[in-house]
């Protein structure tokens, strides 16, 4: 036999072989098909004898196994049922053989897993007692990325990030919602009903402060009380602010007619006030006693005004608008006026008073002048100061009787007059009109010059005597 018969005849045997495996496989195959069908006969049989035995149904009522197996055209394993520690038990597999969902008892319940390719729980439904949860979970680290849950109370919902960290849960609980934003170990947005409402509260991310919005308003909370709020009135809005005891120290006020704003003491007393109403807008400060020490704004005809009390409320000083231009009044403590500045057409005015009120200093415009008073009205008695734009000015002395001094400046010179109880001029003393010098002239009660002393020409000095006609006189000059 030569080397290629040899090599042939090796290569027919391995075909033989083979294809007699290839056929032993069929017939096993083939045989375990007629097992199931000769069982299932059987079984069909024994059913139908027990049927036909009973007379009344049908349809078999009880078919026990302690495992059943369900598989696919390639006799694989695809679904399993049998008997597990707490109850029944369900596997199915998918074409590739892989676990991916079970279905058990956990000895309070039942349980629904999933799984992926890998073999990693995925989702689950889980059932205890008078409580049950559905997580989706994370495939990576199995940690549950959306967790639904309930229980007698209520039921809640959670979703986390991939690494398992809690982001956001909602809740119903005693017949009260929830919804929260933030981590696993604190709640930083909130969203939740109370007795009075909904409410909406926000928390830093360190600190234990907290703003919330509640059916009422706006507030600002600490650990132990509140610091601000933020509401409506019947007609308006309000702010208020307190400190850290939770005394109020700031409100704000809106209205339909304006809007109010107050800083507080320790004591919740007003000390600053802004108000803007139908009255006026304006600014009132007051004292630890509660009095207004200060007070500016508008006034009832619109303009500007301000007041500055004492710490007894008494108004001390005033400004504002009169008709014609700005007014001031510095008052004494017991309020009585005691300076008065405005103006009017013809310029402005300063009045001084008294303790009884009454006016013993001024000070006017007079259009194209000016004077300045000082004395008393009511008595008569006083001085004044007048000067004009074209004109000398003059000084005046008035008794209750009238002028009694008057000094003026005259185109050649001062003159000084000095009047009698009449109002007539008894002695003038001034410069002389003719020649340079001095003029000295005494009148009587009728007014007659009677007595006249200057300088004549050549600069020698004169003295003449009259009658009280004024009818002659006698002279007296230097030898």
């Amino acid at each position: 036999m030569t080397d290629r018969t040899a090599a042939s005849t090796q290569d027919d045997l391995a075909r033989r072989l083979t294809t007699l495996e290839t056929s032993l496989a069929r017939e096993r195959s083939r045989r375990r098909r007629i097992e199931r069908i000769l069982v299932g006969g059987v079984l069909i049989a024994a059913s139908l004898s027990a049927i036909a035995a009973s007379g009344i149904s049908n349809v078999i009522d009880v078919v026990q196994t302690r495992r059943l197996e369900i598989l696919d055209e390639n006799d694989r394993v695809v679904m399993l049922a049998s008997a597990a520690r707490h109850g029944g038990r369900l596997d199915i597999w998918d074409a590739a053989q892989r676990n991916i969902a079970r279905l058990t008892g956990n000895g309070l319940g039942g349980d629904f897993v999933l799984f992926d390719r890998g073999g990693r729980q995925v989702a689950g439904m889980y059932a205890a007692g008078t409580s049950a949860r559905i997580e989706v979970n994370n495939p990576e680290n199995g940690s549950p990325a959306v967790l639904l849950a309930a229980n007698d109370r209520g039921g809640v919902m959670s979703a986390a990030d991939a690494q398992g960290r809690r982001g956001a849960r909602m809740a119903v609980e005693n017949g009260r919602g929830i919804v929260a934003v933030g981590t696993l170990e604190r709640d930083l947005a909130v969203l939740h009903m109370t007795d009075s409402g909904g409410r909406i509260a926000a928390r830093p991310l360190k600190g234990r402060q907290e703003t919330r919005l509640e059916g009422e308003g706006v507030l600002v909370m600490s650990p132990s009380q509140r610091l601000a709020s933020l509401g409506y009135t019947e007609d308006g809005g309000r702010l208020e602010l307190l400190d850290e005891n939770g005394k109020p120290r700031f409100s704000a006020v809106a209205d339909t007619d304006g809007g109010r704003l107050e800083t507080l003491d320790g004591n919740g007393m007003a000390r600053v006030g802004l108000g803007v109403g139908t009255g006026g807008t304006g600014v009132r400060v007051r004292n630890s006693e509660g009095e207004a020490i200060l007070a500016f704004g508008e006034d009832s005809q619109g303009g500007g005004a301000m007041e500055i009390s004492d710490e007894e409320g008494n108004r001390c000083l005033s400004m504002g608008i009169g008709e014609v231009a700005g007014r001031l009044v510095i008052s004494t403590r017991e309020g009585n006026p005691s300076l008065n500045a405005g103006g009017g057409l013809e310029g402005g005015r300063i009045d001084v008073r008294d303790r009884e009120g009454e006016v013993v200093a001024t000070m006017r415009g007079l259009g194209d002048g000016g004077r300045v008073g000082v004395g008393s009205d009511p008595a008569g008695v006083g001085m004044y100061l007048d000067a004009k734009k074209n004109e000398p000015p003059t000084f005046a002395m008035f008794s209750p009787a009238g002028r009694i001094v008057a000094i003026a400046a005259t185109a050649s010179g001062g003159l000084i007059n000095l009047h009698d109880a009449g109002g007539d001029v008894a002695v003038a003393i001034g410069s002389a009109n003719e020649v340079q010098g001095g003029i000295l002239s005494i009148r009587n009660d009728n007014g007659e010059e009677v007595v006249r002393a200057g300088v004549k020409e050549g600069g020698e000095g004169i003295l003449e005597v009259y009658n009280e006609s004024h009818t002659r006189k006698r002279s007296v000059a230097a030898p």
